[in-house]
């Protein structure tokens, strides 16, 4: 699963085990299926995506940065669609306007 994650530092992908260890602490795995996860700040998406993977019923995901909700979308809403590299260059290039949506 992992493999389709991009990488960086800071990135979150060695915490969900951690993160979704002590989630299953307070909220049994088994209701999962019928629960929201919220990933605010998701960055890479890699916790948003391991939580699609545990079956949360929905995941949603927003972040301040723009090629975060791009990424979010091609790896979470949407398992089929794969990032262009008009994507990428569009996600990196210098913005005039203020943050990205939230």
């Amino acid at each position: 699963m992992w493999k389709g994650l991009p990488a960086y530092i800071g990135g979150k992908r060695q915490l969900a085990p951690t993160i979704f260890g002590e989630i299953d602490r307070v909220l049994p795995r088994r209701l999962w299926r019928s629960l929201v996860f919220l990933d605010a700040f998701m960055g890479g998406a890699s916790i948003a995506l391991f939580a699609k993977a545990m079956g949360y019923k929905k995941v949603i995901g927003t972040d301040v940065a723009l090629r975060s909700v791009v990424i979010g979308r091609a790896l979470v809403a949407n398992n089929r669609v794969r990032l262009t590299r008009a994507d990428v260059l569009r996600v990196l290039a210098p913005q005039q306007a203020g943050p990205g949506p939230i």
